[in-house]
């Protein structure tokens, strides 16, 4: 966690709010200053959820070269990074996310109605 690995391959937040703007601006609550921590710094949505918040929960990963090259040509970052796995997989496939759009409740939450995510789905979608 030190060398901020996971930062090379999710250069992002979670989520963010989600309302009149496809990105919500009510990510962070005012007097806010964002972190400046690799896994923090782009952060969209840093605050308490409150009931009735709309927000996206969006894990991905992604193979973005600007950013692996940056992380191999550190010598303390590059010893956690194979290669050629990576540069075989940014041909393949770049990257990818799954995301669910939820409804904070007073129990916890509620996701809305997603597209298909199984991978049987996904490939007979892409045929």
């Amino acid at each position: 966690m030190a060398a901020h690995i996971p930062s090379v391959f999710m250069p992002h937040g979670l989520g963010h709010m989600i309302g009149l703007a496809v990105h919500d601006v009510a990510g962070f609550p005012k007097g806010f200053i964002r972190s400046t921590e690799p896994e923090l710094k782009n952060l969209r949505l840093d605050r308490p959820l409150k009931e009735g918040f709309a927000v996206t929960v969006e894990p991905g990963c992604y193979i973005n070269p600007v950013l692996i090259d940056a992380a191999l040509a550190e010598p303390a970052r590059a010893k956690y990074l194979n290669k050629e796995r990576i540069y075989q997989l940014q041909d393949i496939v770049g990257g990818c996310r799954i995301e669910d759009d939820v409804i904070v409740t007073a129990t916890g939450h509620r996701v809305l109605p997603a597209a298909v995510r199984e991978v049987e789905e996904i490939e007979a979608l892409r045929a």
